[in-house]
């Protein structure tokens, strides 16, 4: 059966917006800017500027209405300048983009991207996260494989972003080699899942080798070549190989374990990344990856990423179990090479307790 891709151009830097009128008046005039409030803000003036003098038009700049849910995903659907536009701007992290990417595949409407924060690639992927109107807890993934034609990534606008979106970020990405290659390992691969897996090969290693610096960046609000690195390695590199690689090899434990605390109190005030790079660590220990785990480990704790259950809040075994048994049920570790069980996660959270502990026991006596 023939298997068709879909890949996002992109441009990136502090001057990303001037080429929009290149790449965007092939698909019409009428643009729609939806997105977070605080998104909105973020690229309204810089947006308006880049267009001046352009046969395109916006007709407004619309909140997506702050979740991914599938009531939001109505409202959208049912306005009337959403219906008018010929192409629909994305501006804002993971929830908005994964609002307008099914929003736009429903509805035969060209998206384009406009990220504004680097917390997961999103901005560049087809698949789309959605959650309870009520509850906030995980509901479900829709994938369409229709990615944005094209991001324009502002690395100005990223920098300028609360620095949490981008902590988290790298949080997320990092998970993309190990959890790639757990999934992936003993099979045989078809020819793209293969190349998202070699993608993915060493987008850890760069993240932990510019991650520190790239940071600084953001404190400083400053764009640097650190930055921008990481920036496209969050993006671009984890978003390309999520297009290629099918969904069972495109996650493991460590998004199982954030979709189990998404049943959590607990999992509102966290941000996704932070919850992945948690749980990638367990996974390491549950694949008893040593090296690999306290390389991850250091980075985590240089870059103050959660480590451990006190850092999530999470206090009484029953949360404990709720996280184990949501995350055991997961779609994200049904492609592993082996059965993951409760007590093999139980006992990787627990490793990762032990060994925070002798961590500060070792550093207090240094």
């Amino acid at each position: 059966m023939a298997k068709t891709f879909y890949f996002p151009g992109y441009t990136c830097g502090v001057d990303a917006f001037n080429e929009i009128p290149k790449i965007c008046a092939a698909y019409g005039k009428k643009i729609v800017v939806v997105g977070g409030k605080k998104a909105l803000a973020s690229v309204k003036d810089k947006l308006i500027a880049a267009l001046k003098d352009s046969p395109l038009e916006i007709l407004d700049f619309i909140w997506y209405g702050g979740d991914a849910t599938y009531e939001n995903l109505a409202k959208l659907e049912n306005n009337e300048l959403v219906k008018q536009a010929d192409m629909v701007f994305a501006a804002g992290g993971g929830r908005a983009m994964d609002t307008v990417k099914i929003l736009c595949a429903r509805n035969h409407k060209p998206m384009f991207s406009l990220p504004t924060i680097a917390s997961t690639c999103a901005a560049v992927t087809s698949v789309a996260v959605f959650y309870d109107d009520v509850t906030h807890a995980f509901k479900g993934v829709e994938d369409y494989g229709i990615p944005a034609k094209h991001s324009f990534i502002n690395t100005e606008i990223i920098a300028n972003a609360p620095y949490q979106y981008m902590w988290a970020g790298i949080g997320d990405a990092l998970s993309k080699q190990y959890e790639s290659s757990f999934s992936a390992e003993n099979k045989e691969l078809s020819h793209y899942n293969a190349l998202g897996v070699q993608m993915a090969g060493r987008c850890s290693e760069y993240l932990m080798q510019y991650g520190i610096e790239a940071l600084e960046a953001v404190k400083a609000k400053k764009v640097s070549p650190e930055l921008e690195r990481v920036i496209l390695e969050i993006l671009v590199t984890t978003g390309y190989c999520s297009l290629l690689i099918d969904l069972d090899y495109n996650s493991a434990i460590g998004h199982a374990i954030y979709y189990g605390c998404t049943e959590l109190p607990q999992g509102e005030k966290h941000l996704h990344g932070e919850l992945v790079a948690y749980g990638t660590l367990v996974m390491l220990l549950v694949q008893d990856k040593q090296e690999d785990f306290k390389k991850l480990y250091d980075f985590c704790r240089a870059a103050k990423l959660s480590i451990s259950l006190k850092d999530l809040e999470i206090t009484k075994q029953e949360e404990i179990d709720t996280i184990v048994k949501r995350a055991v049920i997961s779609n994200d570790v049904k492609c592993l090479p082996y059965t993951i069980t409760e007590e093999m996660l139980y006992q990787g959270i627990e490793d990762l307790e032990k060994y925070n502990e002798a961590y500060e026991v070792e550093a207090c006596s240094a």
